[in-house]
């Protein structure tokens, strides 16, 4: 029987996440509710929860499952008692994203009792215990995943608790523990076996705790024995900036470089690239600091360009570097320079909102409002409720004669509880 429900909710996950319109169906959770009925006859069945997992994630992003719905489905699926742990934890983090805290709890709560419990279950439950105050319970969750799982966030996590507590020696203990698994599971990947997580927090937080504290010796040399261990260029950066943060120049340059070489998401590749500028150019925070807020107070522009040319010729991926240089260039009436320029930051992060917002004036300056427009409807994609890009597409819409839009937008603006002298110029134009 759970068979051939799991069948018809297959049919129903099809039909939900297909191109058809089911907008007038009274209920579209029904065709996903037998996915449920076959977890309740069968708790083990865990491919049905799996499939119930995809199936409403799709659903809910194409707007064809409500929020309300989602709940009711998964308070159907929990009752019936799953006992697919890890299944159970994704779809804790499923209802955590849609911002149900709660009925995210109650599933991590129900993994950490299965037998035996996810690991990353008893993970996040002491993350959420532990953001509560209930660090005891937090503690006891994590040592039970150091037991079952071994891997070195929880060593990162409990060394939180015992610096929280004043207990410094335990922590950095805990710490050169962690570094030391992490590096048996970097170079014995085929024993511990990849769960996809990596070298996980404990480096990031370690980062953290070298700011304001002092290692003992053995967490500077366990981290040294990292250097061109780890097979993940995330973590690499992290371990780059902890090599940094301890002094150890050449072989933080080394691991940030192989870092740098690899797949990274966009905020760590900024982040990396500014700890190599921090190694490769003395006093560079400051000095770039310097150089910023003379761009944005327009004073002594030619020499705060030349030094943001210096750090661009250094690391031409440090793309605020690129970015306000081409504000400087504009200011200097260098507008196709500062264009270029702009195409450049686009080039390394696509539909960053301050360069497309840049192009925009630029654009509009040169008699082409419609590029200008362009660019501003893809900054908003980034930041919907911007006053200033809404009071800028105001504008080129004004200056493309679409009144009834630019009135619209300048109310959208206006209504956002942000002023500002630009919006109030801009309400002047479209209004006068």
């Amino acid at each position: 029987a759970a068979f051939f429900a799991f069948l018809s909710g297959l049919d129903g996950a099809a039909l939900l996440s297909g191109e058809v319109d089911v907008a007038g169906r009274a209920d579209p959770a029904s065709l996903l509710r037998p996915l449920a009925e076959a977890v309740r006859l069968d708790p083990g069945f865990g491919i049905a929860l799996r499939v119930w997992h995809v199936a409403t994630t799709s659903a809910c992003a194409r707007g064809r499952l409500s929020k309300g719905d989602l709940a009711r489905l998964a308070d159907e699926c929990l009752h019936a008692l799953p006992r697919d742990g890890e299944a159970c934890v994704v779809i804790a983090e499923q209802l955590s994203a849609e911002g149900d805290d709660e009925r995210a709890t109650a599933w991590l709560r129900h993994a950490v009792r299965l037998d035996p419990p996810p690991a990353r279950g008893l993970e996040s439950l002491g993350i959420v215990l532990a953001n509560r105050g209930e660090t005891a319970a937090a503690r006891e969750l994590w040592r039970a995943g150091l037991e079952q799982d071994g891997h070195p966030d929880f060593f990162a996590h409990l060394a939180r608790l015992e610096f929280a507590c004043g207990e410094d020696d335990e922590a950095w203990a805990k710490i050169v523990v962690g570094l030391r698994r992490l590096r048996e599971r970097a170079t014995r990947r085929d024993e511990w076996g990849d769960d996809g997580r990596g070298a996980g927090v404990l480096l990031a937080y370690l980062l953290e705790h070298l700011v304001d504290r002092k290692p003992p010796a053995a967490v500077g040399e366990a981290v040294r024995s990292l250097a061109d261990v780890l097979p993940w260029a995330e973590d690499r950066i992290d371990l780059g900036a902890c090599l940094a943060a301890l002094g150890a120049a050449r072989e933080a340059r080394a691991e940030l470089t192989a870092g740098l070489a690899g797949e990274l998401p966009a905020d760590v590749r900024d982040r990396g690239v500014r700890v190599l500028l921090r190694l490769k150019v003395r006093n560079f925070e400051a000095r770039f600091a310097r150089a910023v807020d003379a761009v944005l107070r327009r004073r002594n522009l030619r020499k705060a360009l030349a030094e943001l040319d210096r750090i661009r010729a250094i690391e031409p991926r440090f793309w605020l570097a690129t970015f306000y240089a081409g504000v400087a260039h504009r200011r200097l009436g260098a507008e196709e320079t500062a264009l270029d320029l702009m195409a450049e930051v686009l080039r390394q992060r696509p539909g960053q909102p301050d360069a497309l917002t840049e192009m925009a004036e630029l654009f509009d300056r040169r008699g082409n409002p419609k590029r200008a427009l362009e660019c501003i409807e893809d900054a908003l994609v980034q930041r919907p409720a911007d006053a200033a890009l809404l009071g800028r597409r105001a504008l080129y819409q004004h200056h493309l004669g679409r009144s009834g839009p630019a009135r619209e937008s300048l109310r959208a603006a206006l209504t956002s509880g942000r002023s500002s002298p630009e919006l109030e110029e801009i309400r002047r134009q479209i209004l006068s």
